[in-house]
């Protein structure tokens, strides 16, 4: 069952650049809900669902979602989540992106952040602190925009098949085995990915297994190993190798920072 969170803030902050550090139980939901500041989301453990209209954006470790102000947006979870939401008062706003978009962070970004979590910064009162929360805003302006971690299709060829991967995530089929099962080409296939995801289907499927590894490494016990067999990977190594090179960690620092949350 749902647990629904109320949002926090409309269109005052209790400081121009105001962090606030969420815990969201599992199948926590924040209802349809919008801000007259600007919403940046980064989660510590977990991954976040929001949802803008007919987007759907995935919110994992290493990056982050931007939202301008005035943008209605929905949020939720299957997992627990630890989630920093960093309120930005529209007037800081003009440097950022004008829609909403997911960002690529550097160290530094990760850095500040999670300094705002291990110290218990709450509350910007000290000019060491503003000028801290200065500094993120203005990386946050530099960072890459990716238009969606994992992009969703409404194709009619494209959407049973992802939901497909989705629900079989250890599923070895190939492409050509994957377009013969669902009456198409590889070939269409191919251009179908391209056009309406903007990355191939196989790198698709890569995200997708990291996103599904994040969740088994939080909420189970399993080792490396298992959750690689559970995945569709024939050995620990090679989940091990996808996922440092889209998390830039291994699964087992990945866990271990998990567990000192």
């Amino acid at each position: 069952m749902s647990q629904i969170i109320l949002p926090a803030y409309g269109d005052e902050l209790p400081s121009p650049i105001f962090p606030r550090i969420v815990f969201m139980p599992k199948n926590g939901i924040y209802p349809k809900h919008q801000h007259g500041c600007g919403e940046f989301n980064f989660c510590y453990r977990g991954v976040m669902k929001i949802h803008i209209d007919d987007k759907h954006f995935l919110v994992p470790p290493q990056y982050g979602l931007w939202l301008p102000p005035r943008v209605e947006h929905i949020a939720f979870n299957n997992c627990e989540v630890v989630h920093c939401s960093l309120y930005i008062l529209s007037e800081y706003c003009e440097s950022l992106p004008k829609q909403p978009t997911i960002l690529l962070l550097n160290p530094l970004i990760r850095s500040i952040l999670w300094t705002l979590q291990n110290n218990e910064i709450i509350f910007p009162e000290t000019d060491k602190e503003k000028r801290l929360l200065q500094v993120l805003v203005d990386q946050l302006c530099e960072m890459p925009k990716v238009d969606s971690y994992l992009p969703t299709s409404n194709d009619r060829i494209l959407k049973p098949i992802l939901q497909f991967l989705d629900d079989n995530p250890h599923s070895c089929l190939s492409l050509s085995q994957l377009a013969r099962q669902f009456n198409t080409t590889e070939r269409t296939l191919m251009r179908r990915s391209k056009q309406e995801l903007g990355i191939t289907l196989g790198e698709w499927r890569q995200r997708l297994r990291v996103i599904k590894a994040l969740s088994l490494l939080g909420e189970t016990d399993y080792t490396i190993e298992s959750i690689a067999f559970e995945l569709g990977y024939n050995s620990a190594s090679a989940l091990i190798s996808i996922f440092r090179k889209l998390m830039r960690v291994s699964p087992a620092e990945f866990r271990k920072k998990l567990r000192d949350v």
